[in-house]
């Protein structure tokens, strides 16, 4: 995976103040609003998604597929497929992932687990007709942890599950969120590589990143001009960058 380059994020967004007179970011404040920015663009995204599963339950998937098609595409590095969680030591009580953001399925033993609220726990565990099963199991979505009720747990349940991004380096995820970092040489800052941090969004998203920052700083986006000129600055640094 080709993520968003920090670099050419940061200095196309300052390319652009300097044009819009809005003065400059300092790598603290654009540092702290990369990573804003990305948890804003990646709610999107998953809001894309929620928004197909309602569009299928209204038959409406034609129209929308594209979206969601997108939408998975943008954020396919993310994904969690068919994860293991174990339950806490003798228990039927499960620990949601550290860094999970978006739950889309869990299954015990390659069946679907039906997931509820606390509130409906009490209907769907007293169920004469249909009572909780190894192969028809439910899952209580509690705010800090997830119970299932089955009949007899012996296994750990999978799960798949969207991630929240944070940063990566040389094209590989890391723990760090997306960090600009530079060296001083005289009065000026200088990018430094080897301190900083891309994001963990594919890199054709670095037009919607700079998009996004500039308008957390209050950079009027409706100005047509202003956005093809951050697509533009954009491009050319790539083109700069591909070795000829």
């Amino acid at each position: 995976m080709t993520y968003a380059n920090i670099n050419r994020v940061y200095t196309a967004l300052q390319v652009l103040l300097n044009k819009q007179q809005l003065g400059f970011v300092s790598p603290s404040q654009f540092n702290t609003l990369a990573r804003v920015a990305q948890d804003i663009i990646f709610d999107s995204k998953i809001d894309d998604l929620n928004g197909q599963v309602r569009n299928k339950i209204r038959q409406l998937e034609t129209v929308t597929g594209d979206l969601q098609n997108r939408a998975e595409e943008d954020i396919s590095s993310l994904f969690e497929y068919n994860e293991t969680q174990t339950a806490s030591s003798g228990t039927n009580i499960f620990a949601y992932p550290s860094n999970v953001s978006y739950i889309k399925s869990i299954t015990y033993k390659g069946n679907i687990v039906d997931r509820i609220t606390p509130s409906k726990a009490t209907y769907y565990v007293n169920n004469n007709w249909t009572p909780p099963t190894d192969s028809y199991s439910i899952a209580i979505m509690g705010s800090n942890q997830i119970e299932i009720i089955g009949e007899d747990l012996t296994e750990g349940i999978k799960m798949s599950y969207y991630r929240r991004p944070r940063g990566s380096v040389s094209g590989v995820a890391s723990a760090n969120y997306p960090t600009w970092a530079y060296t001083t040489v005289g009065e000026n800052q200088v990018y430094s590589s080897a301190n900083s941090y891309d994001f963990e969004l594919p890199s054709h998203m670095e037009h919607e990143l700079v998009m996004e920052i500039a308008s957390l700083m209050g950079v009027n986006l409706r100005d047509a001009e202003v956005v093809q000129y951050a697509e533009g600055k954009i491009a050319k640094d790539k083109q700069q960058e591909t070795p000829s």
